[in-house]
């Protein structure tokens, strides 16, 4: 398991200090099945909370005076941001459900990290249209 330091000379695994001094060692890089899991299923929940929100900011750029519901969608939806969505959540589930098998906290943070903050985003816009809002109607009094 894990990778070492092999003299291609030699096909028993010598320490270095039994090498030969004109010999010089040949690192080996590599990972095992365990680190591959992992590094895949990172990478795939990375990249499927970046689709995620580069969806959510084509909506919000779309929508920069309405409201953004939370459960359904915007009035005016950008071109490609649906599937984008779709990829992304997609990502995000096989991540972190990969990310579990390795330890049982990886989904949580994957979770706290994309749509949690997703959410707060929405809130964030929502709560700005409403504050425009108001202050157009109570500038008009």
């Amino acid at each position: 398991m894990g990778c070492e330091t092999v003299n291609p000379q030699h096909p028993v695994r010598l320490l270095p200090s039994a090498w030969a001094k004109d010999q010089a060692p040949i690192p080996r890089k590599c990972l095992d099945s365990l680190e591959n899991m992992i590094l895949f299923s990172g990478l795939a929940a990375i990249v499927g909370v970046v689709l995620f929100h580069l969806a959510l900011g084509m909506t919000l750029r779309a929508n920069p005076t309405t409201r953004i519901p939370f459960h359904r969608n915007a009035e005016i939806i950008p071109g490609g941001s649906v599937a984008m969505r779709a990829i992304g959540a997609g990502l995000i589930v096989l991540g972190a459900a990969l990310l579990g098998t390795n330890a049982w906290y990886w989904p949580f943070i994957v979770v706290l990290v994309g749509p949690v903050a997703a959410l707060a985003v929405i809130l964030l816009h929502n709560w700005k249209v409403a504050n425009q809002a108001a202050g157009h109607a109570g500038g008009a009094e």
